[in-house]
């Protein structure tokens, strides 16, 4: 027979590539000195394609190199009984775990064993008369009831299982109980059923851990025949699930206080599990035979025909809903189920042939128990059910950067065009914020340097800086000239001028050379006549960030010159 490995496996990091595919690197513990032992094939796939940490990977279909070895089993595949002394003749256990695993109770009537250890060793307990059990998710508060015309009232513990108080108030005393369930926060639930003509009290509910109880509403105790099954989620306690034994499912959000009808009016279902949220809920029929699936808190409810129509017990759930365990309980039903995609598909375990009745399951699915109705306590052989997380890093983007020439303006900032490689196909990705700035303000070709580049798509990253390369021309002046004089028999015209266009940190540092020269196209005494301006040039410590029309025309006025007559003295 192969021997089957003990292990696990790590999931390895990889970098965004739009795709789920995930690798992973088995690490063995007990295989034999000198054989060698690899995966020869697996299919594994995170969660989500998109970049993170402790992103969860699925895998399946696991097989290894050497015949000689079967994989590490995963959630709910090996199971083996209990080999435990402590725990007596096998019975019809009634089993109840906290939500880490740690803490267990198995009860059968007057016999009743705890463990502190995850199920390794076991206690006898005394002083505890019940038979159907429920824990709080801790582990610390414990309830059980017991039915069948034996109205003993329930007991209590708050002390993880080590003593029991019994308690005969009222209608407690009166009733016998078929069910119970436990939250968060002192929430209990407890009910009874119509059966071998005992009387039935329906739900009652507790806010203090089973010390004291009070009745609901909301749920049809006169014309129902009991209660059947009873769930409470372990987050809050708030949302519960029950079954009355004629009148099908309801759904609780106040803690089991009041209780609404949901879409299934009939049918007995014996056994109800819910997620930690509420959220997920699942029942199982020993009498109709099928499963039922919710995915809204109990409100509706599917029929699922994975394990088709067969007769099946004890239902439970992790804490998300991902990993159910059910409870083959006779005929061609035998067996454990497991099913880890929220009770959706389900698979037999090697465990096909004993009749089994309940079944429990830690927050995470690592530890499970079930009981046999004739073959004592199963525990799953399970070493690889710490969730395999890896990352998805980042893709790396290659920015391909362009310059835009500018025109000159004193300043350094500058728009600048881009492409970007390596973006998978249909990803949208684009620069979402960038700084870029010429090394030098000056006209010229200039070194753009890139900074606080950033992207739109987390799943890609990209350096936040770059270079590239444009030109800075020179801005343009705009003249503007004052020409006139008196007619003086030439041409030459004398200038005055200012400039339009100098930026402010520019002014006094650019002005026009003393070349500049301006000359009336007639030398007469005309108003507004065409001036010719030529060897127009700038000068100055800024003047080439700066262009200007070397010749330019504009008008001018010779003025007509005043002569002064002076008359001449003479002898008489």
């Amino acid at each position: 027979v192969p021997l089957t490995l003990t292990g696990y496996y790590t999931g390895n990091n990889k970098v965004y590539n739009k795709a789920s595919n995930a690798t992973l690197t088995p690490t063995f513990t007990n295989t034999v000195s000198g054989d060698i032992v690899s995966l020869s094939g697996y299919i594994a796939n995170f969660a989500s394609v998109n970049v993170g940490n402790s992103i969860v990977i699925n895998f399946s279909n696991v097989t290894v190199t050497n015949q000689n070895y079967s994989p590490i089993p995963s959630f709910g595949q090996i199971w083996k009984a209990s080999t435990s002394s402590t725990l007596s003749s096998p019975a019809s256990w009634q089993v109840a775990m906290s939500i880490s695993g740690q803490y267990i109770i198995l009860s059968a009537n007057a016999n009743t064993f705890r463990s502190t250890d995850y199920g390794n060793t076991w206690l006898p307990v005394t002083g505890n008369g019940g038979y159907y059990v429920a824990m709080s998710p801790n582990g610390q508060y414990g309830i059980t009831a017991n039915g069948y015309g034996r109205n003993i009232g329930i007991y209590y513990t708050s002390n993880y299982g080590a003593t029991w108080t019994q308690n005969l108030t009222g209608t407690l005393a009166a009733t016998s109980w078929h069910g119970v369930a436990m939250g968060p926060g002192g929430r209990a639930l407890a009910f009874s059923k119509e059966e071998n003509g005992e009387a039935k009290q329906g739900i009652i509910y507790s806010s203090d851990n089973g010390v004291t109880w009070n009745t609901t509403t909301g749920f049809p105790n006169s014309t129902d025949r009991g209660t059947t099954g009873v769930a409470m989620s372990s987050d809050t306690g708030i949302y519960a699930i029950c079954c009355g034994q004629s009148t099908g499912l309801y759904y609780s959000s106040n803690y089991g206080q009041s209780w609404t009808q949901s879409n299934i009016t009939s049918a007995q279902y014996g056994s109800l599990a819910i997620s930690s949220t509420g959220q997920y809920c699942i029942a199982s029929g020993v009498t109709n035979g099928y499963i039922y699936n919710s995915s809204n808190y109990g409100q509706t409810w599917t029929y699922n025909a994975s394990l088709g129509y067969g007769s099946f017990g004890g239902v439970s759930m992790s804490a998300t809903g991902q990993y159910c365990i059910i409870a083959g309980i006779a005929g061609s039903s035998n067996g454990i189920y497991y099913s880890s995609d929220y009770g959706i598909t389900w698979k037999i375990s090697n465990q096909t042939t004993y009749q089994f009745n309940k079944t429990v399951i830690s927050s995470d699915g690592t530890y499970a128990f079930a009981t046999s109705i004739y073959y004592g306590l199963f525990t799953q052989v399970n070493l690889n059910m710490s969730p395999i997380t890896a990352n998805i890093t980042p893709a790396t983007l290659i920015g391909n950067y362009y310059g835009i020439n500018m025109v000159y303006n004193s300043n350094t900032l500058t728009p600048i065009s881009y492409t970007l490689s390596g973006i998978f196909t249909n990803d949208q990705v684009s620069i979402s914020s960038y700084i870029a700035n010429f090394m030098s303000p000056y006209v010229g070709l200039n070194t753009v340097s890139i900074s606080g580049i950033t992207i739109n798509n987390v799943n890609y990253t990209i350096a936040n800086y770059g270079y590239t390369s444009a030109n800075i021309t020179p801005a343009t002046l705009v003249p503007y000239f004052t020409v006139n004089k008196t007619y003086d028999s030439t041409q030459a015209a004398s200038i005055f001028y200012s400039l339009s266009g100098i930026f402010n940190p520019d002014l006094g540092l650019v002005s026009l050379s003393s070349s500049l020269y301006g000359l009336y196209r007639n030398k007469i005494a005309i108003s507004n006549q065409p001036v010719d301006i030529s060897s127009i040039v700038l000068t100055g410590p800024l003047a080439n960030n700066y262009q200007i029309a070397n010749y330019l025309t504009t008008t001018g006025s010779i003025y007509s010159r005043l002569i002064n007559i002076y008359g001449n003295n003479k002898y008489y």
